[in-house]
């Protein structure tokens, strides 16, 4: 299927379907790494902390692309198939809801452990979010539960969305970087830092890591 061939509604439809794909398989693939720790039903570790806020984070994302884009207004063509979708996984949803993930993802996760400009912490009770293994492990559930919905209903679909993402990434203009002088900024930086250190009489100086690139050049 040519991309020139698609109507608005198609790709509207592709690129949001793509979206919760991509989280959904960032949460199972974050989860995954936690299972891989044997001691996971005895309790997190603190080192755990970034995978669990990052699946918080992505099913947030799917939360909100499900309920603002993958939305029966925008997606003319899929009306019908997207309300009807939406009445099945409404339970499952619900489940999902239970747990106010917005505001920790808002508060503690995207921003500086601010609520309103006062500090706020992760642990305070007015954040409701998964707290153990057990309800991290029925989160997970419940999105994977609500996606398999989606892709059965739209399992055509899903493959074009995927294929249509795939063929636009081929144009997408990637970033080049040039790194041969990366030491030498790394060096500039170490310098100006202590000359101010040394300006105001300051017991302590900075340190910086230099790259050897030989084998990469070799």
């Amino acid at each position: 299927m040519s991309n020139n061939n698609l109507t608005k509604d198609e790709i509207k439809f592709y690129e949001s379907l793509f979206i919760l794909y991509k989280s959904k398989q960032a949460i199972n693939n974050l989860w995954s790494k936690l299972k891989q720790n044997d001691g996971l039903l005895k309790g997190f570790e603190y080192s755990d902390t970034p995978l669990l806020y990052h699946i918080i984070l992505e099913v947030v994302n799917f939360n909100e692309e499900y309920n603002l884009y993958f939305n029966k207004v925008y997606l003319n063509i899929y009306q019908e198939r997207v309300q009807e979708l939406k009445d099945i996984n409404k339970p499952i949803f619900k489940k999902i809801n239970q747990w106010r993930l917005k505001d920790f993802r808002n508060n503690i996760i995207a921003h500086t452990w601010r609520n309103k400009n006062k500090f706020t912490h992760p642990d305070s009770d007015i954040y409701l979010i998964p707290k153990n293994a057990l309800e991290f492990s029925l989160l997970v559930n419940y999105i994977n539960y609500a996606w398999s919905i989606i892709e059965n209903e739209f399992e055509i679909e899903l493959n074009h969305a995927i294929n249509y993402m795939i063929s636009i990434a081929s144009n997408i203009q990637k970033r080049n970087k040039d790194y041969n002088n990366l030491n030498d900024d790394q060096i500039k930086l170490v310098e100006e830092v202590n000359l101010k250190c040394m300006e105001y009489k300051k017991s302590y100086h900075l340190s910086v890591y230099l790259f050897d690139f030989s084998e990469i050049q070799n």
